[in-house]
């Protein structure tokens, strides 16, 4: 079993966007979409594959992860809680170890 961790991508910053006043509200930026694409298009041609993505609840984590589905054909996706900012990890670490 191969793991890749992926960052979410650029994401808007509070106040640039009209009403979004939470850092878990923000969504991604055009170019934090693009990224997302191209490091995808990346993936594939080196032949990895996806069976699984694992995602925080965050909205710019969720975009990305639909993004990188899409891209690489992969429909799971897997709400993580501990994948947010600010947690112990400990709940994603048990999650890993049932894999």
């Amino acid at each position: 079993m191969a793991i890749y961790l992926f960052r979410h991508g650029e994401a808007f910053q509070i106040g640039e966007i009209p009403g979004l006043h939470s850092d878990d509200q923000r969504p991604l930026t055009p170019k934090g979409e693009k990224v997302t694409i191209n490091v995808c298009e990346g993936l594939k041609a080196l032949g990895v594959g996806c069976d699984e993505i694992w995602h925080s609840p965050l909205v710019r984590a969720v975009e990305t992860a639909r993004i990188v589905g899409g891209e690489m054909n992969c429909d799971r996706l897997v709400v993580q809680e501990g994948l947010a900012d600010e947690t112990e990890g400990e709940a994603l670490f048990d999650s890993l170890s049932k894999v």
